[in-house]
């Protein structure tokens, strides 16, 4: 029985495979805010997009949403903090999209468009803390190294059997994988993550992706580990403290 405890301050189809691979153009600072250009149809952009994002999102068919998607995602049930409310969606946060690693991506796995990229901090087998940038694309999501961007996971949609998230306004989330080990990582763009892995899977799968909202979830480390994170409120803040939970029955 091991334990770790880590501190967090409350705050704040294949018609994908057809679009040619062409660099999105780089806009101007005008048109990456948020809400209609003047030469975009006002009706068709939904508050909480950066235009930029919504015409990524344009490209592989999917809908434009508001960025307060927790009703769907969260069924409710997870605390929002005011900051989120109103929250802009840039979606490609580190312009990797006119970067050499993603042309590299393209000619070796077709992957065409970033809809998401972002640095974040995974919580790695030890549950030491490891700076990353995640990445996800119309057919993958990527684990990458912050300053050389090398490669370190490529987890195919096709696999991921869904996500997790406390209750509470914490900014920790894992991604479940099937017949892999699992991740969990720590971001403050949680919501716009799931909501991007969410609309690929009901474009691509015609299924959600199944968000679990619980105080207490397990994930998997290795193929013959498991762990489990509690989540409980401290002060001001959110205590979370993983144990080993191998030989306990699943939650």
């Amino acid at each position: 029985y091991q334990r770790r405890v880590h501190g967090e301050k409350s705050e704040s189809s294949h018609s994908m495979s057809k679009l040619p691979f062409l660099p999105v153009p780089r806009l101007s600072p005008r048109q990456t805010g948020s809400g209609p250009t003047p030469d975009s149809d006002a009706s068709s952009v939904l508050s909480g997009w950066s235009h930029n994002s919504y015409l990524i999102r344009q490209m592989v068919d999917l809908p434009p949403r508001p960025s307060d998607a927790s009703a769907d995602i969260y069924q409710n049930r997870k605390e929002r903090r005011r900051s989120s409310s109103g929250k802009v969606f840039v979606g490609d946060y580190k312009n990797l999209q006119h970067h050499k690693i993603f042309s590299r991506v393209n000619r070796k796995w077709g992957d065409k468009l970033i809809l998401f990229s972002e640095e974040l901090m995974k919580v790695n087998r030890r549950n030491k803390m490891q700076k990353r940038i995640l990445m996800i694309t119309e057919n993958a999501v990527y684990n990458l190294l912050p300053e050389s961007l090398t490669i370190q996971r490529r987890i195919l949609l096709r696999t991921i059997s869904g996500a997790s998230v406390s209750e509470l306004s914490d900014n920790f989330f894992a991604i479940h994988v099937q017949g892999e080990y699992d991740y969990v990582m720590i971001c403050g763009k949680k919501t716009e993550v799931l909501t991007v892995l969410n609309d690929l899977m009901i474009k691509t799968f015609n299924r959600p992706l199944n968000v679990t909202v619980s105080n207490c979830f397990n994930y998997r480390i290795n193929q013959s580990k498991i762990n489990a994170i509690l989540f409980n409120r401290s002060g001001g803040g959110v205590q979370t403290e993983i144990v080993d939970a191998t030989d306990t029955p699943q939650r």
